[in-house]
């Protein structure tokens, strides 16, 4: 049920056991699996439907620290959030991406890549991807050896998935 707060309730609110702000990947990946429980989720967005400019405004801010676009640049006010501009590709982290980096205060994750690799399976059903295999040799006979890069070129070939764009409209 979606309700528009400016057009009123028409009766006393709802009530719910938890409330999520932000109806993004994150905010719709949460509800969906806390409503499974039984818990009666409420899911905030501030935009709309679809994408305006006057709930864009929302995101105007400063970023400090390193370079990196606009806030406004890299959010979307809307229901579905950020992936109904993403180009859905996705792929696991690697072990390295845990590492601490030196020019990062914070250190690394405080978890491995082994703490995460139960959890893709699902993550992929959520994201309306295929199955979780990112092994090029995989990809050989599904694509053909002449899509991939030969293995003595000196670079390695990198497999990505290529979900659907939009987790407001597919949920």
């Amino acid at each position: 049920m979606i309700l528009d707060v400016e057009k009123g309730f028409g009766h006393e609110p709802p009530r719910y056991d938890l409330c999520i702000v932000g109806a993004g990947a994150a905010g719709i990946t949460l509800a969906l699996e806390l409503e499974a429980t039984g818990l009666r989720v409420c899911l905030l967005e501030a935009g709309g439907a679809v994408y305006e400019a006057e709930t864009q405004r929302l995101f105007e801010g400063e970023v400090s620290g390193q370079k990196y676009p606009t806030l406004r640049d890299t959010r979307v006010g809307a229901l579905g959030g950020s992936t109904t501009v993403w180009a859905g590709w996705c792929r696991p982290l690697e072990a390295l991406d845990f590492d601490p980096r030196e020019w990062c205060d914070a250190g690394g994750w405080p978890f491995g890549l082994d703490e995460l690799r139960p959890w893709y399976a699902r993550a992929h059903k959520i994201c309306g991807l295929a199955a979780c295999d990112y092994d090029p040799e995989h990809w050989v006979g599904v694509l053909g050896a002449n899509r991939l890069l030969p293995g003595d070129s000196g670079f390695s070939n990198e497999i990505f998935h290529i979900g659907p764009q939009d987790f407001g409209d597919r949920y």
